[in-house]
């Protein structure tokens, strides 16, 4: 009787463990987990993958299943800075998780207001971080790219010679493309704008 008495109580409590189980998963899937948990992961893995560069994130609001905000973002290389992002959102499609989609990326809506980089120093640190490999690789498919909304505002890049002002690109589901941005050398402004229709799978703009 003991015996069975045991094995009773062993399931209650797999039972008790799996609906608390449970509960802390939908917790974590509907509720606000950005600034406790996702803003330490990400500052904690930035750190370690980026040394010796050093990864701030000022705030992060959201949840898994509304997605997730990020404020004043810095990626700093001793004293200087090499990227700056004021703000950046980002909104899963649960819709294509749940058909399972090959394509990429998983995402309704992409959002940056707001970023400024030294592109020539940024490209010498990819540099510095890529890995070379003597055997060559066998040239992998492009992947599916599934539609999405981006949504680009006051974003700056600076180069010896010139330096990119993005100041609006959109880019909506259905492929259309509005380009705003600039070009300045020295007291010469370029304006670079476009209206176009963007074709995924391969990329096309037409």
């Amino acid at each position: 009787m003991r015996f069975f008495g045991f094995i009773s109580s062993l399931i209650k409590f797999f039972i008790y463990l799996c609906l608390i189980l449970i509960a802390i998963g939908a917790a974590l899937f509907w509720f606000e987990t950005g600034s406790w948990l996702v803003k330490p992961l990400a500052t904690r893995a930035g750190n370690f993958f980026l040394a010796p560069l050093k990864l701030e994130i000022e705030n992060v609001n959201g949840s898994v299943r509304n997605g997730f905000a990020v404020e004043k973002v810095k990626l700093i290389s001793g004293d200087e800075n090499l990227f700056a992002l004021d703000y950046a959102s980002v909104s899963p499609d649960w819709d294509l998780v749940l058909q399972g989609s090959d394509g990429v990326p998983f995402v309704k809506n992409i959002k940056i207001d707001g970023a400024q980089s030294d592109l020539d120093k940024v490209l010498k640190l990819v540099a510095h971080f890529a890995v070379s490999e003597d055997k060559e690789k066998e040239k992998s498919p492009l992947p599916v790219i599934n539609p999405f909304n981006l949504d680009i505002k006051n974003v700056k890049f600076g180069t010896p010679y010139a330096n990119l002002e993005l100041d609006s690109l959109n880019l909506d589901e259905s492929g259309k493309l509005f380009l705003d941005s600039k070009i300045i050398s020295g007291d010469n402004v370029f304006p670079v704008k476009t209206n176009a229709l963007v074709k995924l799978n391969p990329i096309e703009i037409i």
